[in-house]
């Protein structure tokens, strides 16, 4: 795996793989949902590193997070 994006987050490469393998086994819902939740675990910065890590585009986590706003007033 590429680790350019690694933009001083804690992940180790082994888990950023996990990671990785995990988010590409899920469907598209729950694709936008777990990095829209692992980008609000990180806080600052979190959607650009797991943009990058997970392969995805930053809207597709900030839609993510807006279904939980919505649906679940998740993130307040």
């Amino acid at each position: 795996m590429d680790n350019k994006s690694n933009v001083g987050f804690p992940y180790s490469p082994s888990i950023e793989k996990n990671m990785k393998m995990f988010y590409d086994s899920l469907s598209e819902k729950d694709k936008r949902h777990y990095a829209a939740l692992e980008a609000t675990k990180l806080g600052h910065g979190g959607v650009t590193y797991l943009s990058h890590l997970l392969g995805c585009a930053r809207s597709t986590i900030q839609a993510g997070m807006d279904e939980f706003k919505k649906k679940m007033n998740f993130f307040q």
